[in-house]
């Protein structure tokens, strides 16, 4: 007779899997975080952000200060409601990281001619200059995080994590400005 053992990949797979829970003491002895979705997705995002760092070779930029150009350079001119929506962040942190960048040049942010009670922000010149400076490193950046993966399993990784994404808002475009 074979004695086969679990990892604790297979324990958190048969416990993510599982729609009943077992009780706490159990839970708790088989609950590895380490194993965990979140967990590592957290560990993801850490190395994204370094790696967006190391290949842009600044630190001033961040990967969500980069994104918010990437998609004013693509609209033009855009509404911050929208912009919250494009990004994915609520207002109140939009309207913190907005006004940081347009503290250093990088956007410009004025009321809306239609709705005074929002704004249009638009990418100002250092804006400009600062994506096309940071364009390549960020791609590279981007393939750095994906070169442990086969490339193969590249297409299928980047389609669960869209699916993760988009689980609690399939409507809504993507960052990149582009309908789904």
């Amino acid at each position: 007779m074979t004695t086969t053992t679990t990892g604790p990949r297979e324990e958190t797979s048969d416990l993510l899997l599982g729609v009943d829970h077992p009780p706490v003491g159990d839970l708790l002895a088989r609950f590895e975080l380490q194993s965990m979705p979140g967990y590592l997705l957290r560990r993801v995002d850490s190395r994204a952000a370094a790696l967006f760092e190391a290949h842009t070779g600044q630190a001033r930029l961040t990967p969500r200060q980069f994104g918010l150009l990437k998609v004013v350079h693509t609209e033009g001119t855009i509404l911050q409601s929208e912009l919250a929506v494009r990004l994915h962040l609520d207002r109140s942190t939009l309207g913190e990281m907005l006004q940081r960048m347009v503290d250093r040049g990088l956007v410009s942010r004025t009321a809306a001619p239609a709705d005074r009670r929002t704004s249009e922000v638009r990418l100002t010149s250092t804006g400009q200059e600062a994506l096309e400076q940071n364009v390549a490193g960020a791609l590279e950046a981007q393939r750095a995080l994906l070169a442990p993966l086969p490339d193969y399993l590249r297409p299928v990784f980047l389609a669960c994590l869209e699916m993760l994404a988009d689980a609690d808002h399939p409507d809504q475009p993507s960052p990149d400005g582009e309908e789904e």
